[in-house]
């Protein structure tokens, strides 16, 4: 069996402002499509689509990322 030599360090997105979100570039896009239960789709969408023209994301990770934002 393997063990872990560090002990795992959990994050709570929810505490982390958007400023800092924003900062960690493509990943910015799945810490906020994850945060959305504290979020209005319509001040998301604009910080979404504004991090897709700033970092390359494929078409179909796009759908599915605005796909799992609608449901």
């Amino acid at each position: 069996m393997f063990a872990l030599i560090k002990p795992v360090q959990l994050i709570a997105l929810s505490a982390l402002s958007d400023d800092i979100l924003l900062i960690h570039k493509r990943y910015a896009l799945l810490e906020l499509a994850q945060n959305t239960f504290s979020w209005d789709l319509t001040h998301l969408a604009p910080k979404v689509f504004e991090l897709f023209e700033r970092y390359s994301l494929d078409i179909e990770k796009r759908k599915f990322l605005l796909y799992y934002l609608a449901k």
